[in-house]
């Protein structure tokens, strides 16, 4: 899994890519990505998931545990754009992250518009 980081004003995307196991180091970068994040004030985080290939039941705790660490600072994360072989996992997993097909629409639901 490669993390790269880009931002839109008030708004970090994380872009990943490859597979997502939650496997060797993963957890730990990730963890580490999202608590810098939360260090610099950058609080409202899109993952854009349109690069990963596939993703396992660790990657899903993973991202879940993301998600608590800026929830718990005040922040949010949705998900953005899930590649075709990972999508039919986010319809069927009840996960706490909003997830939408579109970039655009993750930004909006961060910033308080409609989605």
């Amino acid at each position: 899994m490669d993390i790269h980081q880009s931002n839109l004003d008030d708004v970090t995307i994380l872009h990943l890519s490859g597979d997502v196991w939650g496997k060797s180091d993963e957890p730990e970068k990730f963890r580490a990505t999202v608590e810098q994040l939360v260090t610099d004030g950058k609080l409202q985080v899109v993952l854009n998931l349109s690069q990963v290939s596939l993703i396992s039941s660790v990657g899903l705790g993973m991202l879940i545990s993301g998600y608590k660490i800026l929830n718990g600072s005040g922040g949010n994360m949705a998900i953005a754009q899930p590649s075709d072989p990972i999508k039919p996992v986010f319809r069927v997993f009840e996960s706490p992250i909003q997830c939408f097909d579109a970039e655009d629409d993750a930004i909006a639901f961060l910033r308080g518009g409609a989605a």
